[in-house]
């Protein structure tokens, strides 16, 4: 390496994009050190995983779960990854659900675990398109089984919900919609110790760690030292020169350190990348494209209740329009989770809680994304000492967002007497994390994910997405991600 140079590479973010990028990157012959705020969930929730193992038991309440914002999914009641760190000069709008992640695998520990690539790729332009190869090399870090709703499972293959399997044949019956079984980052290879024992235990934290997250491969790659891992490193600072970046870091201890790289590569999610970008001086403000979400829920008075089945409680299944990548909505099972959660929002809820169990335990809750076309955005930009996220929300978009929902519930009553709760939540921009092509290739980034001016910083997060589509777009961030790193040294071969 030139001198002054300490690392061929340098990694920010221990997320799905992070750990992609740096398994790229050792296929490249690279040692990469990856640099992350990486903070633990607090030892309660750990003690709560491990009883929730020794009891085997489905309905683990999650105490410190936020009843009010959905989007706040937490692990065993640990709510890390959405703390705000102090070395942050980063503030949000109180209309802004979103928030960066700084915990340990970024939000990988949290997420929804729904597994399925971009089919749709004519709006990216064509030298960003991931190759099978990028594919396959992230279907082999990460495990993923579709669900199935016979009791027979082999690997491959995760447990549906009783209720959701009723469900799904009678949606199949609709013509205007396309129905499709989720696969799940869920492991169930037999001889492997985080064996998916469908145990209903998914949304609370899954307590034998069967939903992958890229902590689990981080500890793999530091262990057979094949990276080198820097924890409690909140990167503060990004400055490209002739030779290389130079790195400022500030620990939790306030002390100031600096790395030298040849270049690095950016893992750190939308809003953090973004406001590191600002902090540095290379864009002024960013803004960020959104999939709008809806909270709502289908109601199956013909469904058993959620305590009937031994099953994941995980997307059983997604639905939607033939008109592509305008409305998909994913459907989960009846679970004591959600029951939980409505009742406790609920005013009167002594007097009220076991008529609206009763009905609740029979709906299926439904978290719908729409279009970018059809979606508010949200911005990032500096405002005197700080750095402002801020959202506007137009009565246009909420009003394009319930006649999606419309065009759904409608056939659902008239066809088959299945009732879509109409009181549904739409969320403010963000809600969903499924946001970013905010330094999308092709526009404000080159196909190796670098900004103009800049040859050595590369955004390898859902950033430079040219476009999002509503449903899962992790995978395909992980796969993108692969692409950058190896079509770059591929590029200086």
């Amino acid at each position: 390496m030139p001198k002054g140079i300490q690392y061929a590479a340098v990694v920010v973010g221990s997320g799905p994009s992070g750990i992609a990028a740096a398994t790229a990157l050792i296929k490249q012959g690279i040692r990469p050190l990856i640099l992350d705020v990486g903070l633990l969930p607090e030892k309660d929730a750990f003690e709560m995983q491990i009883k929730s193992q020794k009891t085997e038991s489905r309905y683990l309440n999650n105490e410190g779960a936020n009843e009010k914002n959905p989007a706040e999914k937490t692990w065993f009641g640990s709510t890390s990854p959405y703390r705000q760190d102090q070395r942050s000069n980063l503030k949000f709008d109180k209309e802004v659900i979103a928030r960066p992640s700084f915990g340990l695998g970024g939000m990988s520990r949290v997420w929804g675990a729904t597994f399925d690539f971009y089919e749709d790729f004519t709006d990216w332009p064509n030298d960003c398109i991931p190759t099978r190869n990028d594919f396959e090399a992230v279907k082999s870090l990460v495990p993923h089984s579709t669900t199935t709703f016979e009791s027979d499972t082999s690997p491959g293959c995760v447990l549906g919900h009783i209720a959701s399997e009723k469900l799904f044949r009678k949606l199949s019956r609709l013509k205007n919609f396309d129905l499709k079984l989720s696969t799940l980052a869920i492991e169930t290879k037999l001889n492997s110790p985080r064996n998916c024992k469908s145990c209903s235990g998914c949304l609370t934290g899954c307590p034998y760690d069967s939903i992958w997250n890229s902590s689990q491969e981080l500890q793999d790659l530091v262990m057979t030292g094949k990276a080198e891992y820097l924890p409690d490193s909140y990167v503060d600072q990004i400055t490209e020169s002739e030779i290389g970046v130079k790195i400022s870091v500030v620990g939790s201890n306030k002390e100031l350190r600096t790395f030298v790289t040849e270049r690095v590569f950016l893992a750190c999610g939308p809003i953090s990348t973004a406001h590191l970008f600002i902090k540095s001086n290379i864009v002024e403000k960013i803004t960020f494209k959104d999939t709008a979400t809806i909270f709502t829920g289908i109601f199956a008075p013909f469904t058993r209740s959620y305590r009937e089945s031994k099953s994941h409680s995980l997307s059983q299944f997604w639905i939607s329009s033939k008109a592509k990548n305008v409305f998909m909505a994913q459907i989960y099972p009846p679970s004591s989770d959600h029951v939980d959660r409505v009742i406790a929002a609920l005013p009167l809820k002594k007097l009220l809680k076991l008529p609206v169990k009763l009905l609740i335990s029979r709906v299926h809750p439904v978290i719908a994304y729409l279009s970018t076309d059809i979606s508010d955005t949200f911005t990032i930009e500096k405002k005197n000492d700080t750095i402002l996220v801020s959202s506007v929300e137009t009565i246009a978009y909420k009003k394009l967002a319930r006649r999606q929902l419309k065009n759904l519930s409608r056939p659902l009553l008239s066809r088959l007497s299945v009732l879509v709760v109409r009181f549904a939540k739409i969320s403010t921009p963000g809600t969903g994390y499924h946001f970013g092509s905010s330094l999308q290739h092709g526009l404000l980034t080159d196909s190796f994910g670098r900004p103009s001016n800049f040859q050595r910083i590369h955004v390898v997060d859902a950033s430079v997405l040219p476009s999002i589509f509503p449903g899962s777009i992790t995978p395909t961030v992980m796969a993108n991600a692969m692409r950058i790193v190896r079509s770059f040294y591929e590029s200086c071969n």
